[in-house]
């Protein structure tokens, strides 16, 4: 971390603080990262998770007992995390405390990932003001982060290996024993969701596929959800149609209005995908985050 005044950063270099297991790094969309331990002088004595927060939706028949359920929300939740922000004298709790609010406050919106959990990520906002209460060179304080979305996400991406060196493990539901792939040139394929929800381009935070090559009407079904897109025009040999969430493109030029405007969601668990209107070899690719509880 870099000080306009040097004179103070020899005093926080000095300081170190312990990350625990509740410990977490902000993660910004710029791809900077501030550690709250190493970085912020701040110790986390708990990162409380709310559980899901459903609304449901209940309808009440006429001449039958009770009430029917016609449908459910899953809504936003909070995330409380208990903090002691630490200093070595009341002159640098000043500026510790300056730079936690700047690292809360900078940007409306930005990742955390729990030390416990590195293959997830929350997307918060920080809606709520809180004050420090302090004694000496420490303080107190608890900061309610909100989830918009209600979900966490996978960090690893679709390209990167699906090995634990690259943010995933058994605890992000990869399946045993199974040769699993995101890129595919058959005909017959399955997909995994390895979230704990149903993806489809209305919930997911990143949801992207690319097709590769010639093609006359083509068109993805999902034979696990039920689920058919189709696009009605052609694609040569090196073309590159790209579904981007609703949206599609073909070498970056819009085609949506020659789509079925159908949404292609993905189950938890195996899929089992079918493409026909195929012409010769072709790639196909997903790209997704999955959603997890």
């Amino acid at each position: 971390m870099e000080y306009k005044h040097d004179i103070f950063a020899p005093v926080y270099k000095r300081l170190k603080v312990p990350a625990t297991k509740d410990n977490f790094t902000i993660k910004y969309d710029d791809g900077s990262m501030l550690n709250m331990a190493s970085d912020l002088f701040t110790l986390i004595r708990s990162f409380s998770i709310e559980s899901p927060n459903p609304t449901v939706y209940r309808r009440a028949i006429q001449g039958k007992p009770g009430a029917t359920v016609t449908g459910r929300d899953l809504n936003e939740r909070q995330i409380r995390v208990v903090c002691e922000l630490y200093a070595l004298n009341e002159v640098d709790y000043t500026l510790a405390e300056k730079e936690l609010y700047k690292a809360l406050y900078k940007d409306a919106e930005f990742y955390i990932v729990q030390d416990a959990m590195p293959t997830r990520q929350w997307r918060v906002t920080v809606d709520e003001a809180f004050t420090p209460t302090q004694e000496g060179s420490t303080a107190e304080f608890t900061i309610t982060f909100t989830v918009s979305s209600g979900f966490a996400e996978s960090i690893g991406a679709l390209d990167d290996p699906q090995t634990f060196d690259y943010d995933w493990s058994f605890a992000d539901n990869m399946p045993l024993y199974e040769d699993f792939s995101y890129t595919h040139s058959t005909r017959s394929f399955p997909i995994y969701n390895l979230g704990d929800v149903t993806l489809d381009p209305n919930n997911a935070p990143v949801y992207q596929i690319f097709y590769t090559g010639a093609s006359n009407g083509l068109t993805i079904e999902n034979r696990t959800t039920g689920d058919v897109w189709r696009y009605s025009g052609t694609t040569r040999t090196g073309d590159t149609l790209v579904i981007d969430t609703v949206f599609a493109r073909v070498n970056g030029l819009p085609v949506t209005d020659l789509t079925n405007w159908a949404d292609l969601r993905f189950a938890p668990g195996r899929n089992d995908i079918r493409i026909t209107g195929t012409s010769g070899s072709f790639e196909i690719k997903f790209d997704f985050r999955f959603l997890y509880f």
